[in-house]
């Protein structure tokens, strides 16, 4: 008989070994060494050795040794075909990353993954989908296509607001050509809205990295609030100021073009939201929780910054001590390439790693080395140490950890 698959770990770049098994190993509890021991009947008076043959003693049978070993594709085919389910390459992934991300492989999820998949056309449905549920967000299934941009690299943020700006800017406009479509207090309502929303676009493209407190710019819960408004309050105007009219096809088609880009504005800061969340499950319990926010680049480029917080572990709800917390930022730039910088924070001690992918970006850190240090200690901190690493730090892997395949074990007794 079989015990179910368990373990822990992280991803592996290669999750399967092949289909042979590893040796079998007994564990501790069927150690072929220790002998069974043995038992002793009642005391009294021995036979004569010619009235019967010599009395065998009783033995406890010896347990059967167990074997533990790494899953590998042919358990996974196996525990398919036990579900009745056919061995395809879906139902196979399926399987995989439901098991990576700790979530039970049972014929319910298994169901519940094919069903939130259908609502993205994406690529990464599969894990996108998985990913929802060990949210605990089976019951909200258009959060599937915005994670799916985000694992597909289609919600950046700095892409997404820019284009929205631009957007609210051209519907302005065209909204002032078809200005008698509308009346007096809708048309004054509307440009005030779209006046308001834009220049908080503005502040979230241009005025981070100017030396104040950012994050505040970008409240996640009211930006959400503001443009699902937003998104609604065009439905609605769409249908008054259009409806039974002729010859508004460019109004139309502005209210539709604005409409998309104000979704995957929302899609973009929604998938934000949901990595910042913490895993239903207790398994990941070891690893480090993030809240995450992803913000438009203030050096120029299109890419983004991203910045992790690492929570409170004392904490039940998503709370930071900026006393005794870790930050990592995220960025990129022409001249110095990728960085990775990790700040480890005790009260007023810092400690500093930066991951680079470029030599020349290495040796500019060490040239300002004590220019960090003088504006630390400006700030009150002491900068207890600076680390330099070449190799470039997988944020995904930060955010969502797994467990790795390799180091999961299938347990089974002989029989």
């Amino acid at each position: 008989m079989s015990a179910p698959i368990g373990g822990t770990g992280r991803v592996s770049s290669n999750p399967w070994s092949g289909g042979s098994l590893n040796p079998a190993q007994p564990s501790e509890g069927g150690n072929p060494n220790v002998s069974a021991p043995s038992t002793r009947g009642p005391q009294g008076v021995q036979p004569a050795p010619t009235q019967a043959p010599p009395a065998t003693t009783p033995t406890t049978p010896q347990e059967r040794p167990t074997i533990s070993r790494a899953i590998n594709q042919r358990d996974i085919n196996q525990q398919l075909l036990a579900m009745g389910r056919p061995i395809t390459r879906e139902n196979q992934e399926t399987m995989i990353t439901l098991i990576r991300y700790g979530v039970e492989a049972s014929n319910s999820n298994m169901d519940m993954v094919a069903r939130l998949k259908t609502t993205t056309r994406q690529p990464n449905g599969i894990e996108s989908a998985v990913i929802t549920m060990s949210k605990g967000l089976k019951n909200a299934p258009r959060t599937v296509d915005s994670l799916a941009s985000f694992l597909n690299r289609q919600g950046n943020i700095s892409d997404k607001s820019t284009a929205l700006s631009n957007g609210l800017s051209q519907f302005q406009s065209i909204m002032n050509t078809f200005q008698e479509l509308f009346s007096q207090g809708l048309f004054t309502g509307m440009s005030s809205i779209i006046s308001q929303l834009d220049e908080k676009l503005q502040k979230l493209n241009k005025k981070f990295g100017q030396g104040e407190n950012n994050l505040h710019i970008f409240d996640r819960n009211e930006t959400l609030k503001e443009f699902q408004a937003l998104l609604g309050f065009l439905k609605g105007a769409e249908e008054r100021v259009t409806a039974g009219r002729q010859n508004v096809g460019p109004l139309k088609d502005a209210f539709k073009e604005l409409q998309g880009l104000t979704k995957g504005f929302i899609e973009s800061v929604t998938a934000q939201a949901i990595l910042s969340m913490d895993a239903e499950k207790a398994q990941m319990s070891l690893d480090e929780k993030f809240g995450y926010w992803q913000i438009p680049n203030p050096f120029g480029n299109k890419k983004n910054i991203d910045i992790l917080i690492r929570k409170d572990p004392r904490q039940k709800k998503d709370k930071f001590d900026p006393k005794k917390t870790r930050i990592v930022l995220k960025f990129e730039t022409e001249d110095l390439g990728e960085i990775t910088v990790i700040m480890d924070i005790l009260d007023k001690k810092i400690w500093y790693t930066f991951h680079v992918e470029r030599y020349d970006t290495e040796k500019n850190i060490m040239e300002m080395q004590k220019d960090l240090l003088e504006r630390m200690e400006a700030q009150d901190y002491k900068t207890m140490g600076i680390q330099r690493v070449r190799r470039k730090v997988d944020i995904k892997k930060m955010l969502l950890p797994t467990f790795d395949l390799n180091s999961i074990s299938r347990v089974s007794a002989e029989v």
